[in-house]
């Protein structure tokens, strides 16, 4: 099932760079955004997307940017963006680091994301 996912982004994908037209790529482009969540043929889990889109919320509307938010927090930016990106799953200590990092808390932050 996986791989019929892939596959079937891997077709807009290229279909979209194939296009010459604005209009026929913005169309292209909101059919792929519509479509689940994936990275390299991995359906991404959405309980890690809402972390990654609560953290970043949060980060924004402190004006933290996210290379200061990963210094705050002890860990590397790019894997802060993962994290942002629903690509990782991060630890609990690591949660914990950025919680403290956006100086909320740990239940403040799993609120805003709803989990």
């Amino acid at each position: 099932m996986v791989d019929i996912i892939a596959l079937q982004a891997l077709r807009l994908v290229l279909l979209y760079f194939l296009l010459k037209s604005r209009a026929i790529r913005r169309s292209v482009f909101l059919e792929i955004s519509q479509a689940q969540p994936f990275h390299l043929g991995r359906i991404l889990d959405p309980a890690l997307l809402a972390l990654g889109t609560a953290i970043k919320a949060l980060r924004k509307t402190h004006g933290i940017s996210q290379e200061e938010l990963a210094h705050r927090s002890h860990i590397d930016r790019s894997y802060m963006s993962s994290i942002e990106r629903g690509m990782q799953n991060p630890g609990v200590m690591t949660v914990v680091q950025i919680a403290a990092g956006l100086g909320v808390s740990v239940a403040e932050l799993a609120a805003k994301a709803r989990l």
